[in-house]
Parts: structure tokens; sequence; C-alpha cells
């Protein structure tokens, strides 16, 4: 049996402020999209260690503008991703969600996104 644990990313943990912005293009319709505010809404990670860490995925929500998401806007699409958590140096590592963050910025579509 897998062992996984799912985390949800919710208001007043701190991590309120932790998101994206960029221009998204939306592949099915074929247009970029300005000011998307892309947040991570659901982490989980596997506990079972490999040689490089802890097995993480995430999913990210993508809403119009952060001032849709504020509004409680539902968000207009999604995307799910995986990465290894950095488990070597606990005293120079990030968290579980900083690190989905660094990962997703690496990620087709989102290299030219901001912090907000």
């Amino acid at each position: 049996m897998i062992n996984t644990h799912p985390f949800v990313i919710a208001s007043g943990c701190g991590v309120d402020k932790m998101a994206l912005e960029l221009d998204y293009e939306e592949e099915r319709l074929g247009v970029t999209i300005p000011n998307v505010y892309a947040k991570i809404a659901r982490a989980s990670f596997d506990n079972m260690e490999n040689d490089e860490g802890v097995n993480v995925s995430y999913t990210v929500k993508l809403y119009k503008n952060e001032e849709a998401k504020e509004e409680g806007e539902h968000p207009f699409g999604g995307k799910s991703f995986r990465t290894t958590l950095n488990i070597g140096n606990a005293k120079t590592q990030h968290n579980l969600l900083k690190q989905c963050y660094l990962h997703l910025k690496e990620q087709d579509g989102f290299t030219d996104a901001i912090d907000s």
C-alpha cells in the first residue's frame, strides 16, 4: 500500500499571498490571457522516500486575475504536476509549498511568471 498524504492549502495558514501571475497561453482556444493568477490549491506526497527525496504531486488553479480569486470566482482551469521534495539539508531547504512554486516556475508556460 502506498502511503500518501494530501494537503489542502487553506486560507489563514500563512500562504494566502503565495501565488504567481503570468500571461497564460490557453492552448485549447489559441489565445493568451493576461494577468492570470495561478495558485497551488492542493499538494500530496508519497511518504516512501526515494534516493532524491519525497515524491510530491500538486494542483494549480488558474483564475482570470487576482481580483477574481479574491472575490470568490471559480477558476477557469487547472493543471497538475509532480516533483521531488528536497529533504537533503534541513537548514537550507524550502518548505513543501515553496518548492512546488519553484518547480512550477520551471514548467512550460510558467517560466515568465512572477511572484504575487
